[in-house]
């Protein structure tokens, strides 16, 4: 690193050029021969780099003579270390870029050793501040769900996904999904990675949702006249007692099944109609362009084969149902046709 020659011994080591320049070997000098202190400095150029440690050099009354110093190469462990920092950066970038926040945490889940910036607009709390105080987050949950969270986390398995609410530091009372996996289980020094997630809206329109399939099950259930749900790829989310008669099949066997085997006892009038396809396929037909038209079609003929040579007579109303939040079904109505 220095070149030294036989020439060079007793001249001024600041005198004599580097083949990698060493920023503030001067000072570090003169600091190890006036205080007495240790220290280290890097030197680096390209892809060589040297570790130099100074210390002082004592006689026997401990007095400073000099200065000792030692050259390590480390340029292999400073590309490894470049290496993983460069990795760990783009690693940062893609974890601010998600939804989700990302975070590491000790075995114990103490400490925070990792959280991305995203945590910040999710919850308030900057990645500094939950790093440096774990406890941020976990004292933010609400005590009605901090039971769930603790008997999640100590399940004993290897990860969890548990759902909680938690108070923002302006106050917001807002619903999360953590996801967390367990890594080197069963160790001390082992980590769990996992991310944390707003799902308030999910929630919301879920809870929504529930309440208006509860709602329209409950209507179904009470209403004498024969009606069938069906989702949008028209199977049968629900069909009252009253339909299952007609069809001769008890209401549980008709659950999830598709609107064309639910109905092959059925034929669709009026008979003028070119009969190119069985009644089954042109009634899913015509539910299939009620949903999509959004528009119902009513007052169809429907007869359903009791017996032979008879039929009971109704008619048949087929109308959308699509919400503003893209809910698609279809629902069944069927009144005895009159004369």
């Amino acid at each position: 690193m220095f070149g030294l020659v036989q020439a060079d011994i007793g001249a001024s080591l600041l005198n004599i050029p580097t083949t990698v320049p060493i920023q503030g070997l001067r000072d570090s000098l003169l600091r190890v021969i006036h205080d007495g202190e240790r220290c280290n400095l890097q030197a680096q150029s390209g892809e060589v780099s040297y570790l130099m440690q100074l210390m002082p050099y004592r006689n026997t009354d401990n007095e400073i003579l000099g200065v000792i110093i030692t050259l390590t190469d480390i340029s292999e462990l400073t590309a490894i270390r470049q290496a993983a920092e460069s990795s760990l950066q783009e690693f940062e970038c893609l974890a601010d870029m998600l939804e989700q926040a990302v975070w590491k945490r000790d075995h114990s889940l103490t400490r925070f050793l990792y959280i991305s910036a995203r945590v910040e607009p999710l919850v308030g709390w900057n990645a500094s501040e939950i790093c440096s105080m774990a406890s941020l987050l976990d004292s933010a949950i609400l005590p009605a769900d901090r039971g769930s969270v603790m008997a999640a986390r100590a399940s004993g398995k290897g990860g969890w996904d548990v759902t909680y609410r938690i108070t923002r530091r302006d106050g917001e009372i807002r619903t999360f999904r953590e996801v967390a996996i367990r890594l080197d289980e069963g160790t001390n020094e082992g980590t769990v990675v996992g991310t944390f997630t707003d799902i308030t809206d999910q929630h919301i329109l879920l809870q929504r949702n529930q309440f208006l399939a509860d709602g329209i099950c409950t209507m179904i259930k009470a209403e004498n006249q024969p009606v069938a749900l069906l989702d949008a790829s028209l199977c049968v989310m629900f069909i009252n007692e009253s339909f299952a008669k007609c069809l001769h099949t008890p209401s549980p066997e008709l659950q999830g099944r598709p609107l064309d085997e639910v109905a092959q006892a059925l034929i669709l009038y009026p008979e003028s109609l070119p009969q190119e396809k069985p009644s089954s396929e042109r009634l899913r037909s015509v539910a299939a362009q009620v949903m999509e038209s959004n528009q119902p079609q009513q007052g169809l003929s429907v007869r359903f084969l009791e017996a032979v040579g008879q039929t009971s007579r109704f008619t048949i109303d087929v109308l959308p149902i699509n919400d503003s939040q893209g809910i698609r079904g279809v629902l069944l109505k069927l009144s005895p046709e009159e004369g």
